[in-house]
């Protein structure tokens, strides 16, 4: 596993001996709407949205009933239950227990007007019948007659709308959403058959950051306007500058592809991203089947024998679900926007935040480090460099920020168990030192998890 540096081959025999009926690869094997649904606290919070293993892109759907969705069921976008489709953003959390990000959302439809402004004046019925997903690949039929089809890169979303005959093929951009927070600000521009621009996403979680775009329309638009704060500004080329901002683009042509780069550094990185990773005649077939291509490599750490077929199902999806996060932040050349808000190059190393260490600490942190070694020293260079940057190891980092939620210094853990287990290639010489000093209270970091040792040495 030339790509994944796999440190050890498993072969697992399941508890019952029913083989399938037809020998399936580990990629077939994955569901991506298992842990989509389940009511109250046994909701599983994962999204069938189109990725690569630790994709900063999730390119997937973001769902509500006809009157708009209940937040704590919408972590990450997607609830198996819901009846309407609000549109496909770009960024999502996997398995979390809190509604976050939800970037950059894509809307397409069939007549809308300049002056539409959010999901309550698009959002539109679906189902279960009419949705294909797969690792690296999602579709689904709308009700208003459009067919989307999304896949991605670790940078970029690829998209594919096929409009039914008789309107107005039109697609929205709403700069203003995210699943359950505030934009503190965007700008949007159009000109060229591009669309730039960034959101300032806040969702009280990871706190507030930029997220960056460059759509590329291969598709050309007819026409276009985009809205500030309720008003409209049509024509091309055309820019907005607010918190509340979007665009609305028409086509001639009953099919849209539109390839569009996402960073958190800024628009020229996403520019970056996008030409490095997906090419401007490539279809959205070769970029899903490159996806398949990575994900079977990543799945190769496990081979599988015996059980049922529900067993080897829920196998390979579990262990697909473990490669979702955490998410890689760091952009095709290696930069990243570090703890200190400063743009940092990524030696030696791939920057990741989105660790939900107090729940991965346990069984995921452990799992990385046996069979995904080479991924372990990233996260652990990582959390080191966080340490370094903000000023302590975190509980719960989102993006580029500490989320502050949970107690406890479980980022300890998880570098021992890399210690311990003997993962190559990341600095333990320098994280040791800063383990042992925070360990022992020092700093004054509200998310130091140990802030009281000073106080009971004293007593």
């Amino acid at each position: 596993m030339p790509g994944y540096d796999v440190g050890v081959l498993t072969l697992l025999a399941l508890a019952c001996a029913d083989l399938p009926s037809a020998p399936a690869t580990p990629v077939e094997l994955v569901d991506p709407f298992i842990a989509t649904g389940g009511p109250g606290f046994r909701v599983g919070s994962a999204t069938p949205a189109a990725t690569v293993p630790f994709g900063m892109v999730k390119l997937g759907p973001d769902t509500s009933l006809a009157s708009g969705g209940i937040g704590p069921l919408h972590c990450g976008g997607y609830y198996y239950t819901d009846t309407h489709v609000e549109g496909f953003s770009h960024t999502h959390m996997h398995g979390v227990g809190v509604p976050a990000l939800g970037n950059i959302l894509f809307f397409p439809g069939v007549d809308l007007p300049d002056t539409v402004r959010d999901p309550d004046d698009w959002r539109t019925t679906f189902s279960h019948e009419g949705e294909e997903a797969r690792p690296g690949y999602y579709a689904v039929s709308l009700g208003n007659g459009v067919r989307a089809e999304l896949s991605s890169t670790m940078h970029a979303g690829h998209h594919r709308y096929t409009f039914p005959t008789g309107g107005v093929a039109t697609l929205v951009i709403d700069l203003g959403y995210n699943l359950y927070g505030t934009n503190l600000g965007a700008t949007i521009r159009v000109s060229d058959n591009v669309v730039s621009g960034f959101m300032t996403n806040d969702d009280s979680f990871g706190g507030a950051f930029p997220v960056y775009f460059w759509a590329v329309f291969d598709t050309p638009f007819s026409s276009a306007s985009t809205w500030t704060e309720g008003d409209v500004l049509p024509g091309a080329p055309v820019a907005a500058e607010g918190a509340e901002v979007g665009a609305v683009l028409r086509f001639d042509s009953p099919e849209v592809r539109v390839r569009v780069g996402v960073s958190l550094v800024d628009v020229d990185a996403a520019r970056a991203n996008l030409q490095a990773e997906l090419g401007a005649d490539q279809e959205i077939e070769a970029t899903a089947s490159a996806a398949e291509a990575t994900w079977t490599e990543a799945l190769g750490a496990f081979a599988v024998e015996g059980g049922t077929d529900d067993q080897q199902v829920i196998f390979q999806t579990a262990i697909y679900h473990l490669l979702q996060m955490p998410t890689q932040y760091s952009d095709h050349d290696g930069r990243y926007i570090g703890f200190d808000g400063a743009i940092h190059d990524a030696e030696g190393f791939v920057w990741h935040s989105d660790l939900s260490l107090w729940d991965t600490y346990r069984t995921a942190h452990p799992a990385y480090n046996l069979f995904y070694p080479a991924k372990a020293a990233d996260f652990s260079t990582s959390l080191l460099r966080m340490s370094e940057q903000g000023g302590a190891f975190p509980r719960w980092p989102v993006a580029q920020h500490e989320g502050g939620s949970m107690i406890g210094a479980p980022a300890d853990i998880a570098l021992a168990d890399a210690i311990v287990k003997g993962v190559p290639g990341w600095p333990v010489d320098e994280a040791w030192p800063r383990m042992v000093a925070q360990a022992r209270g020092d700093g004054s970091f509200p998310y130091n998890g140990r802030p009281g040792i000073p106080e009971v040495e004293t007593l």
